[in-house]
């Protein structure tokens, strides 16, 4: 909502049913406050801890869109923001409904954000002129499109490396056996990453849907074996 004059400036958001008129300002807002609403009056129905995620989450969507904050405008603030939100909190959230909230395997969840950002960074890459244009503060129009595409790239090296060390040392939910037969996808995702998100040269809208595409659709399937050889689901000695 708070994007919409922009938005309608830029061909890479044709799509937003607020630029095509599809549903007016006034339903939108309607429609937002319903759902969050009723998200945090569900939350109640959990637990407290679940509760504590949602409002988290509910802060962090209020700073980083709506004025004065506008987070999403504030280079590293943007990248916190999201890594907080998408790749903490809702995590933490769907984990606080049968655990303590304490225990989570921090270095897991430290993984998940380190893939978040690889793919969120890219998004901003892309729309680096743009942003210039009209005088758009973001992480990649302050340290450039190619260095943001670096930068995504060393977040996926990370979060493999998180990872590698969790299985080797057998930190929950790893261990050596998961180790050895989903390992070496955690590489590939590197070499996957390197030639499908290139870092080093500006990024156009086709390179970074291809790119984020192929790159997450890979990235789930590892974390699907992973999944399946954790639960025992197929006959692994």
């Amino acid at each position: 909502i708070y994007d919409l004059e922009l938005d309608r400036k830029n061909p890479r958001k044709e799509f937003s049913l607020l630029v095509r008129g599809t549903i007016s300002t006034k339903s939108a807002w309607f429609l937002f406050l319903f759902l969050q609403i009723s998200s945090i009056a569900l939350s109640y129905n959990i637990n407290n801890e679940f509760l504590f995620c949602i409002l988290g989450l509910t802060l962090i969507s209020f700073v980083y869109n709506v004025p004065p904050f506008r987070f999403k405008t504030k280079p590293g603030f943007d990248l916190v923001s999201n890594g907080l939100s998408l790749g903490f909190l809702i995590p933490l959230s769907a984990w606080s409904i049968y655990q303590p909230i304490l225990e989570f395997p921090k270095l897991y969840f430290f993984s998940i954000i380190c893939y978040l950002l690889a793919l969120y960074c890219p998004t901003m890459a892309v729309d680096v002129e743009f942003d210039r244009k009209f005088g758009i503060q973001t992480f990649a129009t302050r340290f450039g499109a190619i260095n943001t595409m670096k930068i995504s790239w060393i977040f996926t090296i990370l979060g493999v490396l998180s990872l590698l060390f969790s299985g080797f040392f057998e930190i929950f939910p790893w261990n050596y056996k998961l180790l050895i037969w989903t390992g070496w996808l955690l590489v590939l995702e590197i070499i996957v990453h390197y030639f499908y998100l290139p870092i080093n040269s500006i990024p156009s809208y086709h390179t970074v849907a291809k790119g984020s595409i192929i790159l997450a659709t890979f990235e789930a399937t590892a974390t699907l074996l992973f999944l399946i050889i954790f639960l025992d689901l197929l006959p692994i000695d």
